[in-house]
């Protein structure tokens, strides 16, 4: 598992999240999934009354047995991602995040929708959330070719689309400080980009932003950014989309990372 990727310490939402910081203590007992919302991934266990949060990695974005299929919608599940050499970036400046997709080889992208993100801060710990997603299709297809198949095994898995995403300056308070920014790259399975990428602009950042909270958080899906004022400028990037998808690029100004090949998962949430 990559040094940088950190446990969030904190128990509860910000206001970008439009979710109550709700003290432990109170969320003791419930009667429905509501009840259990200041934890990520946390649901209400009816039969005891009490909430519970998601105890097990996330295998896959969904098991499809039907081998051949078309206009599915999927996310960035596995992959590399690309940030600013040694996890550092200036304060007050924007700096680019590259991210490369693993795909069993079986998987067609058929189109690459504009990727999102959104960043709220508790003091000097910032969390920025990204979303990733894809139309695809498939030709004989294993029903694992949507989760965490053996990419060891032969010619299985390339490298789809690149794409870069501008990470936006970080504020606090209001103002341009130091800080940490936390990098989310949640999972959120087929039956969710299904409902985002059919939403108006303005709804879909909202499902966005509440889905992702619906799921525990996976420790090798986050990353962490130091933004520093005696910082340089970081680089890293953009990538050309139209470069050979093979490979993580060899840059001298970033520092890639594996997402999601790790079970590694965590209960404890963002401060968004």
């Amino acid at each position: 598992m990559p040094q940088n990727l950190v446990l969030r310490l904190s128990l509860c939402s910000t206001a970008l999240f439009a979710l109550a910081c709700i003290p432990p203590a109170e969320l003791a007992e419930c009667a429905e999934d509501v009840d259990c919302a200041g934890y990520r991934g946390g649901y209400c266990d009816t039969e005891a009354g009490e909430c519970a949060v998601e105890s097990s990695d996330h295998p896959n974005l969904e098991s499809r047995p039907v081998a051949s299929f078309s206009g599915v919608q999927t996310t960035f599940f596995r992959g590399n991602v690309c940030v600013p050499k040694g996890d550092v970036s200036q304060t007050g400046s924007s700096y680019s995040m590259n991210m490369i997709p693993a795909l069993h080889r079986c998987i067609t992208v058929d189109e690459v929708h504009p990727t999102r993100s959104f960043t709220g801060c508790q003091g000097g710990l910032c969390d920025t959330i990204v979303y990733y997603s894809m139309t695809v299709s498939g030709d004989d297809c294993p029903n694992d070719a949507f989760g965490k198949f053996d990419t060891s095994v032969g010619d299985t898995a390339y490298d789809g689309p690149r794409r870069s995403i501008t990470i936006n300056p970080v504020k606090v308070d209001g103002e341009f400080r130091e800080a940490l920014n936390s990098i989310e790259i949640p999972f959120l399975p087929n039956t969710d980009a299904q409902t985002i990428n059919g939403l108006n602009d303005g709804d879909r950042n909202t499902a966005i932003k509440r889905l992702a909270l619906s799921y525990a958080a996976e420790d090798d899906r986050v990353l962490s950014i130091e933004i520093q004022d005696a910082h340089p400028l970081a680089a890293c990037g953009p990538f050309d989309p139209d470069q050979p998808a093979e490979g993580t690029p060899d840059d001298p100004d970033c520092s890639c990372y594996p997402v999601g090949f790790d079970d590694a998962f965590s209960t404890m949430p963002l401060a968004l």
